[in-house]
């Protein structure tokens, strides 16, 4: 846009050409409309830069937002469900527990030749419901005994009279 300006004048110099070519080059405001419009696009470039930076800054603060929600969030959930198994856990081996504990509480208040319903597994409340199992069997097991040398006892006492009467 200037070259051609430049030349004219070095042609007014050299005499070829007068300054008023130049005046009416000039005032036809070609270079200023060039100009304006390269400062248009400037100013055009410029706001859709603050646009994409704007978008940018949008997405870190929603990328700030989420961790923040991950970060405080993921805790507080990890915290609840471990809770929550705490008590699924202790419930099942305190219902299990109470099982067993039901069964003893009826066999010592004297009854003996119920049958229970006991847990089972391989946990240690399974093992002690199958010790307090194998328990009750045996003593089930000596009362019978018991009874049996009772019996035999009272025969024999019952014998051992009869014959001291007849005596």
């Amino acid at each position: 846009m200037i070259q051609p300006l430049i030349n004219l004048r070095y042609a007014v110099n050299r005499g070829e050409a007068s300054l008023n070519q130049i005046v009416d080059i000039v005032a036809t405001r070609m270079g200023y409309n060039r100009f304006a419009r390269i400062g248009e696009l400037m100013n055009q470039l410029v706001d859709a830069e603050y646009q994409l930076l704007n978008e940018v800054v949008i997405a870190s603060e929603d990328a700030r937002n989420t961790l923040q929600t991950v970060l405080i969030g993921g805790p507080i959930v990890a915290i609840l469900f471990g809770v929550l198994l705490t008590v699924v856990i202790a419930n099942s081996i305190d219902r299990r527990l109470g099982l067993v504990t039901s069964a003893a509480t009826e066999m010592a208040n004297g009854k003996i030749h119920e049958q229970y319903r006991l847990p089972d597994g391989q946990d240690e409340v399974g093992r002690l419901a199958q010790a307090f199992s194998q328990m009750a069997a045996t003593i089930r097991q000596q009362l019978e005994e018991q009874r049996r040398v009772n019996e035999e006892l009272r025969a024999a006492n019952a014998t051992k009279v009869a014959k001291e009467y007849l005596e």
